[in-house]
């Protein structure tokens, strides 16, 4: 994997956000989000938008 094709935004969360459960090491009954960290959808929106640019100008030429 390359950033040529791939746009990651990554969230670090191991742990459950609301009981602070090692989730790599056990479970719990909670359903909330673990990519939350992910800054903002603004952030995820960009990095699109920067891959599809490329896709384009690479097809172009």
């Amino acid at each position: 994997m390359t950033r040529m094709f791939h746009r990651p935004a990554i969230s670090w969360r191991l742990a459950c956000p609301v009981c602070g459960v090692d989730c790599t090491r056990d479970t719990c009954e909670h359903s909330d989000s673990f990519v939350n960290d992910v800054s903002t959808t603004q952030e995820v929106i960009d990095s699109a938008l920067d891959l599809l640019n490329m896709c384009r100008y690479l097809i172009k030429n």
